[in-house]
């Protein structure tokens, strides 16, 4: 099963653009798997994925850190329950092989990435600007 990607709209955006930047990143991350009918390397698709979500979060934290933000140890709690949860549907999926991308699976990397973007940095966005 493919699924339909996420299409970035401007109303993604947190007005800092670095973080944008990698926003968009790990959205095309999410929709390689998204859109993959199982002959790509999943392996890599997901080893990818894990890695730039990582290293967006550890660039977010720093961020955070080098303005000395009231936030950094809430945002950071954050990004450990998202990336454990990013961890288990990427288990499953390479469980899986890549061959059962099922609706659950689809609605579940879609709410992770909108929510991660929407829900956390979108809010503390303008915070971390106010640090800066």
């Amino acid at each position: 099963m493919t699924a339909a990607p996420i299409v970035w709209t401007e109303t993604y955006s947190v007005g800092i653009r670095e973080l944008d930047e990698a926003h968009r990143r790990l959205i095309d991350l999410v929709n390689v798997l998204l859109t993959s009918d199982g002959s790509g390397n999943l392996g890599m698709s997901v080893q990818d994925l894990l890695m730039q979500t990582l290293a967006h979060f550890a660039f977010e934290e720093a961020y955070l850190n080098s303005r000395y933000s009231p936030i950094t140890s809430r945002h950071q709690a954050e990004h450990i329950r998202l990336f454990a949860e990013l961890q288990v549907i990427c288990q499953r999926l390479l469980k899986e092989d890549g061959r059962r991308l099922d609706e659950a699976m689809a609605a579940f990397l879609r709410h992770w990435m909108v929510s991660h973007i929407m829900a956390h940095d979108k809010r503390d966005s303008r915070i971390m600007a106010k640090a800066s």
